[in-house]
């Protein structure tokens, strides 16, 4: 049975500059992708406890098992892959609250907040030769969600927010897999984190029929920008 994967890949549409790319002794990112940033201990993360290592001349890679991998490329593209079933992201088919393999809602947007977390770090260090704002192109896929039975791939919405009825039509995948994208400009300096990966977020859960109003662990900042809320994960045990 494959496993199924949740999967973020951002490419500027202008490449990245960095200086000694394949170099590990001298590549900021190299360190970055060794230690991407994390919002909280013991919380879903980039980090793999992995050594970077150089892919046929291509990119830098790390991996933890299936559950996490992360490769950056010269021209400042990063893919970041994450197992969607209860090994990282997902909740078991023998768990106690859901029978079905399901998202667990926490782990997606914390790790998608992560990721926005690490690219920003990425961007910082290797677009020096922007001073505006650079368009960033973000590919958002679901892969193998139902390898043997359709639709029950759920999102499962941690008890502390709500628990959807995982038959409700509108919280079951509506396909096998999902692919979507989304370019936004991002500053060079002080990116939007919150705001940036809030708008990833909302693509996966109104995939999944989940309105807008209902994505948990999110708020309406002062800019009447919808944003993913880092206390409420920060609070969340």
């Amino acid at each position: 049975m494959p496993t199924p994967f949740y999967i973020i890949a951002a490419t500027p549409q202008k490449p990245l500059q960095f200086e000694n790319f394949f170099d590990s002794g001298k590549c900021p990112v190299v360190e970055l992708v060794k230690n991407p940033p994390s919002l909280r201990r013991m919380g879903w993360d980039l980090v793999t406890l992995d050594t970077p290592r150089i892919l046929k001349g291509e990119c830098w890679e790390v991996n933890n098992a299936e559950r996490k991998r992360i490769r950056l490329y010269k021209d400042g593209t990063v893919i970041f892959r994450a197992a969607a079933d209860d090994s990282f992201l997902g909740l078991g088919r023998e768990n106690h609250i859901q029978p079905y393999p399901s998202l667990n809602a926490l782990a997606l947007v914390e790790v998608t907040y992560n990721f926005v977390k690490f690219y920003s770090s990425i961007i910082m260090k290797g677009n020096k030769t922007h001073v505006n704002s650079l368009p960033i192109t973000f590919q958002i896929k679901l892969i193998n969600l139902t390898p043997n039975i359709s639709r029950i791939f759920s999102v499962y919405l941690n008890s502390s927010e709500a628990v959807w009825d995982i038959h409700h039509k509108t919280n079951i995948a509506p396909e096998t897999q999902m692919q979507k994208e989304l370019t936004l400009p991002i500053p060079p300096i002080s990116p939007p984190v919150e705001e940036i990966a809030y708008k990833i977020i909302e693509i996966v859960f109104t995939w999944f029929g989940i309105p807008a109003n209902d994505i948990p662990y999110t708020i309406t900042n002062v800019a009447e920008e919808k944003c993913i809320d880092i206390n409420k994960i920060t609070r969340t045990h």
